[in-house]
């Protein structure tokens, strides 16, 4: 707009000069932002995301179809393929368009033309670069995410087995310390029973009745 429409078409309410000169200082802001941004929780990166930054990628490994030629065109000019670098080209081209409009003749739409047109696949290049890889990073990223995610719930399920099976190991020992405990009154009432006058015993239905299911041999 800057230089189709002179400066005289707004943007987001902003003449092109102005709304230019806001996109220079958002991206300068994030040149510095970019490395921390990325960074894992334990300040380190995830290589595949490192080697899209900061590693150089001549055969265009990865780059979609839409933005494949965009990537051959720069490492066919020498520029090194990450996002970093294409970040930097594409910010100083930026700059160099902002720069150059006032020194550009204004009075004629050819002049403008010419000025605006002035290496702009390379700017093309680098702006559809970011693009690709900054998709790339969001899926290694999105897939980081994921497999952290069911890590998480893998590890959830584990800590719930665990304690389950603790649950049920203490509970099964207390149970037998409990039963054992239980056959041990069971043994000492029988033998109580042993002293007492067996008429009393068999006036009784209950202990009558327990001495039927208890004892070694029928009852008299």
């Amino acid at each position: 707009m800057l230089y189709m429409m002179n400066n005289t078409q707004y943007v987001e309410h902003k003449i092109p000069k102005v709304a230019l000169k806001d996109t220079i200082l958002e991206l300068e802001t994030l040149q510095s932002e970019i490395p921390d941004r990325f960074l894992e929780t334990d300040k380190t990166y995830n290589p595949q995301v490192k080697a899209i930054l900061f590693n150089d990628n001549p055969t265009c490994k990865d780059i979609n179809s839409d933005n494949l030629l965009y990537c051959q065109y720069l490492v066919r000019n020498g520029q090194p393929v990450n996002m970093m670098v294409a970040h930097s080209a594409y910010l100083t081209q930026l700059k160099q368009k902002y720069d150059a409009y006032p020194r550009a003749s204004q009075t004629t739409m050819p002049d403008l033309l010419a000025v605006a047109y002035q290496d702009v696949y390379r700017l093309l290049s680098n702006f559809a670069l970011i693009a690709a890889e900054a998709k790339i990073i969001t899926d290694v990223m999105d897939a980081t995410l994921t497999e952290k995610i069911h890590q998480n719930r893998d590890a959830r399920t584990v800590i719930i087995v665990i304690f389950s099976i603790s649950l049920g190991t203490i509970s099964l020992i207390i149970w037998i310390d409990i039963l054992r405990v239980i056959k041990n009154v069971y043994n000492d009432f029988k033998k109580v029973l042993q002293i007492f006058p067996p008429n009393l015993i068999l006036s009784s239905y209950l202990l009558k009745n327990f001495l039927k299911k208890t004892a070694n041999r029928p009852l008299l």
